[in-house]
């Protein structure tokens, strides 16, 4: 395995025509069509991040001036999908082959230990709405999944009585005479 080197935390950016990104040969995310949408109200709100872009060896040759995006392809299919010719990108070009691909991993796989505190969520969302802006990727379904992790969190704070052994003292199995199921009952 090679070793990874250490990269600066900044690298720096640059402006790049939407054409002459390409997606990464390796890529193994796909991006649904809701996604997509969502991803472009964010692009017309000027609210992006982590477009990652870069063009180095050992990967098909590409024209000049090209690049293969890192992280990032669901945003370039919506930039394509609305419209923009150019967009901001960090070039990572300084790495190697191997480096991009754990970064292409990292971004993926870390992402995804994420775990959203859901009443929070909901609170911000509300604020932001209330303040007259659009929330991008908070649809009406995604909204209703927070608030059902937000009525589980709150559930999973109510002190239960604990219970020993002797709970099942008072019930007794019963048994329909018609078609044999057992089931319980309180004696």
């Amino acid at each position: 395995m090679t070793e990874l080197r250490r990269v600066p935390r900044y690298m720096p950016q640059i402006e790049v025509a939407v054409a002459s990104l390409h997606p990464w040969p390796e890529n193994y995310q796909t991006h649904p069509e809701t996604q997509i949408t969502e991803l472009v109200k964010s692009l017309e709100l000027g609210q992006y991040k982590n477009l990652v872009a870069w063009r180095g060896a050992g990967v098909d040759d590409i024209p000049v001036g090209h690049y293969y995006i890192l992280a990032g392809h669901g945003l370039v299919d919506a930039a394509r999908l609305a419209g923009f010719t150019h967009i901001v990108a960090q070039d990572w070009s300084a790495l190697s082959l191997d480096e991009a691909r754990a970064l292409l991993i990292a971004d993926n796989e870390t992402a995804r230990m994420a775990q959203p505190d859901a009443a929070r969520l909901l609170a911000i969302v509300a604020q932001v709405r209330a303040a007259g802006h659009d929330a991008p990727g908070v649809t009406p379904e995604r909204l209703a999944e927070i608030a059902a992790l937000a009525r589980q969190a709150d559930l999973s704070q109510v002190n239960f009585p604990e219970y020993d052994e002797h709970i099942a003292d008072d019930i007794q199995k019963c048994q329909c005479p018609t078609c044999g199921h057992e089931h319980a009952a309180k004696k």
